[in-house]
């Protein structure tokens, strides 16, 4: 015969016990699911709401590309066409310049005037009036092509500080 040296009911109490323990550890690791998907689904969440801030910064960088572009488009549009009329302005104070040298040649080139009758102070103004005519012609020239390439500055300035308004308004923050 086989000695018990344990009762029956003491095996019957370590299995409810280990059955208890294992029970417990089943319901412990069904928590630890349930709370990484939890934290799975958290994080997939704040994914998908970074990824709707990007998309929509991305969208808003769009809008301010676009803007900047027509800005930049329309500033060149308005540069152009003021060095058309600058070009245009230029080629009426040439037209100008050109009447007065002729207006100049002619008065320069006469002989004599009205009422000078010395032969000396004749031949003195002879002498001094087709440089001075020459000299008062080409001022005029100058003085227009001056005037042309002062427009073509203020239209460059212009141009110039519209792109610096456009850069910094696509560049300030909204």
């Amino acid at each position: 015969m086989i000695f018990k040296l344990i009762p029956d009911w003491a095996y019957w109490i370590a299995i409810g016990v280990l059955t208890a323990a294992v029970g417990a550890q089943q319901v412990r690791v069904a928590n630890a699911h349930t709370a990484l998907s939890k934290e799975q689904k958290a994080r997939s969440d704040e994914t998908i709401q970074r990824q709707n801030l990007v998309i929509a910064h991305a969208d808003k960088l769009r809008g301010l590309e676009s803007k900047h572009a027509e800005d930049q488009q329309k500033k060149g549009e308005a540069y152009a066409a003021e060095i058309l009329a600058a070009k245009t302005a230029g080629a009426a104070d040439r037209a100008d310049a050109q009447r007065v040298r002729s207006k100049l040649a002619a008065f320069t080139s006469a002989a004599t005037r009205p009422g000078e009758t010395d032969a000396v102070a004749c031949e003195r103004a002879k002498d001094r009036l087709p440089r001075v005519g020459a000299l008062l012609a080409e001022g005029v020239g100058l003085e227009a092509e001056s005037r042309e390439f002062i427009r073509q500055r203020d239209a460059e300035v212009t141009l110039l500080l519209g792109q610096i308004q456009i850069d910094r308004a696509a560049c300030s923050p909204q």
